[in-house]
């Protein structure tokens, strides 16, 4: 008995190497991160002074701040204590002297960010808590 042969072939396209410099060069390329902090950052890492805001306990860090941990977070699929880590890391790498909220302040302003976060609505603008 033959089998029969389909119109659409299954097998497999393979490649061959043929520069091995570059194919290195690229697959080092792969694992390289690079990281963009905008100036005004400091500016706007913590929140706004006591006069600012409302009654109750003073915010220290601004949302700004808790939205660019936690997309950090959701980014890098971090657990919070390595998230403060790899921020911590960054700022010594940067240069810059910025303190990183402790995780239990993050984990419980988490909460507020998500229920916060701007999303489109359907006639097109979007919402601000």
């Amino acid at each position: 008995m033959k089998k029969q042969i389909s119109k659409f072939s299954t097998k497999k396209i393979s490649y061959k190497v043929t520069n091995w410099r570059e194919y290195n060069k690229a697959l080092k390329q792969r694992g390289s991160l690079t990281v963009w902090l905008s100036e005004d950052l400091e500016e706007s890492w913590l929140a706004p002074s006591a006069e600012e805001r409302k009654r109750g306990r003073p915010l220290v860090y601004s949302q700004t701040c808790i939205n660019l941990l936690l997309t950090f977070r959701h980014l890098f699929k971090l657990a919070l204590r390595q998230v403060i880590g790899f921020i911590e890391s960054l700022f010594t790498l940067s240069g810059k002297i910025l303190p990183v909220p402790e995780f239990s302040r993050l984990s419980k302003r988490a909460a507020q960010a998500l229920s916060c976060f701007p999303l489109p609505s359907l006639n097109g603008y979007c919402r601000i808590c």
